[in-house]
C-alpha cells in the first residue's frame, strides 16, 4: 500500500490532487479515494486497509472537510493506529470536538506556505522510525527524502506567504490614514510581483489593526511565515516611514529601518523598502523581477498622493463622484498614468451600474477611458480589468469573461484579480466558475468578507446543496454583521444580510432582519417581496403571503427571479396560483 494517505472532502479534490501530484512526482506513493461511491460504500475495507498500512495520514482541513463524517472517521482511525498525522489547512475553519481531540498537539500548516510544508515533511522524514505495519520493510533514506522534496517550492508555485499589517498613521492629527493604507497596499502589490512570494491582500491583515495580539498569534491565524509591520508620519511634505520584517515563529526581527525625507523621496523609499525585505528573505531576483521592482505608477509625487486618496473611494458608493474628481486631477498632471485611468474607468463603471437610468453619457466616458488605457498598456492587468467591466456594461458578457480571465493571468497572486473574475463570471451566468474564482480569492485573502458573501451567492445561484450553502454562510454572516454594526441605518446592507440568510435557509436570521427592515424603513415593493421569503421558510405562511400580496398591489409585477423552492410551502394553494399569475418569470 501507499506511504501517505490523503484524507479530504471531495469538494476540496482540486487541492488534494495538486498535493498528491507533487508527492508522486517526487517519488512518494500516495493513496487517496477518488472513487465516486455513496457515503456508506466509501467507508470500505479498502480505505481501512490503506490507513492501517500507510506511514502518515495528511488531512486537508477546510469547512467542508470538517463537516465530512468520512474525514473524521479516517483521522480517528489513523490516530488509533498511531500513524503520523499532518494537518494541512487550505481554508480557515473551526474543528469539531472529534477532530480537535484527534489532532490535539499537532502543528497545523498551510497548504500555501511552502516553507512550513517543507519543515513538516522534513520532520516526517526524520521522525525516527514511524510505526510501520507488521511485516513492512524498514523505510529507506531514499524513500523518506521524497517527502521533503515534495514540499520544495516549484518555479510555478513560489508560495512563501507573508502578511503586511496596516501601517500605523502617526501623523500629528492622525488624519493621513489614506496615506498609510495606500503605502501598505503599494508594498503588497510590489512584493506580489515576485515569483517566490504570495502576500495576503490588505482585507486579511486590516482586521488586525490595533489588535492586542502578538505577531506569532497573527501569523498563526493568517497562516503566514513572515509579518511586515510599519508606521507612517506625514506632516506637510515631510514624511517618516518605519518598517520591520519579522519571522513569526521565533519573533526574530530580520530587518528594521526608518526613512526620513519629503514626498519627493517617496518612490526611492518604497523601492529601498521592497529591496531590503527581499534581501532579508534571502530571495534571488531574476532580471525581470528587478525591473518589476523599479516600476512606478507615476513619476509625480502629487499624482501619487491623489491616487492614494482616490483608491479609498473606489468601492464606496457615496464617494464615486469624489473618487472620479481626484483621478481627473491626477490625469490633468499626468495624462498617461495607467493606474489613474484604471481608477477613473472603475469609478465610471460603478456609477453607470448604480444609476437606475443607466446614463449613456457615463458609459461613453467609460468607453473613452478604456480606449486610452488600451493605447497605453493593452496587456496590463489595469487595462484588461477595465475592458472586462466595460464589456459587461454593454452586454458583451463573453468578451467580459475573456478580458477578466486574461486580467487574472496578468496578476495571478492578487486576490482582487480572482474576485473581479468571479464577479464577471457571476454576471455572465457562469456560477460554478464564479464560485471557484471566489474560493481562489479567499485562499489568497481569507478575510475578504465581501468575497465570502459573493461565494455564497454564486453557490446558491449555481444550485449548490444546502450543506454547501450552510458551510459558506458563517463567514458571510460574520462580515455582514460587522457591516450592519458599522452602518446600522444602511438598508442595502440589511437586505444583503437578509438575502444571505435566505440563501442558506437560516430562517431565524432572515426573520429577525426582515422584522427590523420592515419596522425601521420605508421599504420598496421589491424589498417587501424579499422580506416575505424568510417568513415562508420559517413556516409563517400568513405573514409571508401578506407581504407578497402587498408588494404586488404596490406595483411589483416583474421579478428578476422566481425562486420556486423558497415558496414551496404555498404550492397547491389559491395563494400560490395568485402569485404565479402575477409574477413574470425570466
Amino acid at each position: 500500500m501507499a506511504d501517505i494517505f490523503i484524507s479530504y472532502s471531495r469538494k476540496d479534490s482540486e487541492h488534494a490532487k495538486m498535493l498528491a501530484d507533487r508527492l508522486r512526482s517526487s517519488g512518494a506513493s500516495v493513496w487517496m479515494d477518488t472513487a465516486s461511491l455513496a457515503a456508506a460504500e466509501t467507508w470500505s475495507g479498502e480505505i481501512v486497509r490503506a490507513i492501517k498500512e500507510c506511514t502518515a495520514l495528511v488531512v486537508l482541513l477546510s469547512p467542508r472537510s470538517v463537516a465530512s463524517a468520512n474525514v473524521t472517521k479516517e483521522v480517528g482511525l489513523a490516530s488509533e493506529k498511531r500513524k503520523i498525522i499532518i494537518p494541512i489547512v487550505i481554508e480557515k475553519c473551526e474543528l469539531t470536538d472529534a477532530l480537535e481531540y484527534a489532532l490535539a498537539g499537532l502543528h497545523h500548516v498551510s497548504l500555501f506556505d511552502e516553507i512550513a510544508l517543507l519543515r513538516s515533511f522534513e520532520k516526517l522524514a526524520t521522525a525516527g522510525q514511524a510505526p510501520l505495519p507488521a511485516g513492512s520493510a524498514t523505510r529507506s533514506d531514499s524513500t523518506m527524502s521524497v517527502y521533503a522534496a515534495a514540499a520544495q517550492p516549484s518555479a510555478a508555485s513560489g508560495l512563501l506567504r507573508i502578511a503586511v499589517l496596516p501601517f500605523e498613521d502617526q501623523s500629528p492629527a492622525h488624519d493621513h490614514e489614506w496615506f498609510s493604507d495606500g503605502l501598505t497596499d503599494e508594498l503588497i502589490s510590489t512584493l506580489n510581483k515576485l515569483d517566490k512570494l504570495v502576500v495576503l491582500d490588505r482585507n486579511s491583515s486590516k482586521i488586525y489593526k490595533d489588535a492586542k495580539l502578538t505577531t506569532k498569534q497573527i501569523a498563526a491565524e493568517l497562516q503566514v511565515r513572515y509579518i511586515i509591520t510599519g508606521a507612517v508620519r506625514k506632516a506637510g511634505e515631510r514624511i517618516r516611514i518605519q518598517a520591520s520584517l519579522i519571522e513569526a515563529e521565533s519573533g526574530a526581527m530580520i530587518w528594521d529601518e526608518k526613512f526620513n525625507g519629503t514626498m519627493e523621496d517617496i518612490f526611492e523609499i518604497q523601492e529601498k523598502t521592497a529591496r531590503d525585505i527581499v534581501e532579508g528573505l534571502k530571495i534571488t531576483l531574476t532580471p525581470e523581477e528587478k525591473t518589476l521592482l523599479d516600476e512606478k505608477m507615476t513619476d509625480s509625487p502629487e499624482v501619487y498622493e491623489l491616487l492614494l486618496q482616490a483608491a479609498r473611494k473606489v468601492n464606496v458608493e457615496k464617494e464615486y463622484w469624489d473618487g472620479l474628481a481626484l483621478t481627473e486631477q491626477a490625469l490633468a498632471i499626468d495624462p498617461d498614468c495607467i493606474q489613474a485611468l484604471y481608477v477613473k474607468s472603475i469609478n465610471l463603471s460603478n456609477l453607470y451600474r448604480v444609476d437606475n437610468n443607466r446614463d449613456p453619457g457615463i458609459l461613453e466616458r467609460e468607453r473613452m477611458t478604456v480606449k486610452q488605457l488600451s493605447a497605453l498598456g493593452p496587456e496590463t492587468y489595469y487595462c484588461l480589468a477595465a475592458r472586462a467591466n466595460y464589456y459587461l456594461n454593454i452586454g458583451e458578457s463573453d468578451l467580459a469573461v475573456e478580458m477578466a480571465e486574461r486580467a487574472m493571468r496578468a496578476m495571478p497572486k492578487r486576490a482582487r484579480a480572482h474576485s473581479v473574475l468571479g464577479f464577471i463570471y457571476s454576471r455572465a451566468g457562469k456560477q460554478h466558475q464564479a464560485a471557484a474564482a471566489f474560493r481562489k480569492a479567499l485562499e489568497l485573502d481569507p478575510n475578504s468578507g465581501s468575497d465570502h458573501v459573493r461565494l455564497l451567492t454564486a453557490l446558491y445561484s449555481g444550485g449548490a446543496s444546502l450543506e454547501e450553502l450552510r458551510a459558506a454562510y458563517p463567514a458571510a454572516k460574520q462580515y455582514l454583521e460587522e457591516r450592519v454594526e458599522e452602518f446600522p441605518n444602511n438598508i442595502a446592507i440589511r437586505m444583503e444580510y437578509l438575502n444571505a440568510s435566505v440563501q442558506a435557509q437560516m430562517a431565524d436570521d432572515g426573520v429577525a432582519t426582515a422584522e427590523y427592515v420592515l419596522s425601521h424603513h420605508d421599504v420598496t415593493p421589491d424589498q417587501e417581496y424579499c422580506c416575505a421569503e424568510p417568513f415562508l421558510q420559517a413556516g409563517d405562511i400568513e405573514r409571508g403571503h401578506a407581504l407578497l400580496r402587498s408588494a404586488i398591489s404596490r406595483g411589483q409585477s416583474e421579478f428578476s427571479k422566481w425562486d420556486e423552492a423558497g415558496f414551496i410551502a404555498l404550492k397547491g394553494t389559491p395563494e400560490y396560483d395568485f402569485l404565479v399569475a402575477h409574477i413574470v418569470k425570466e
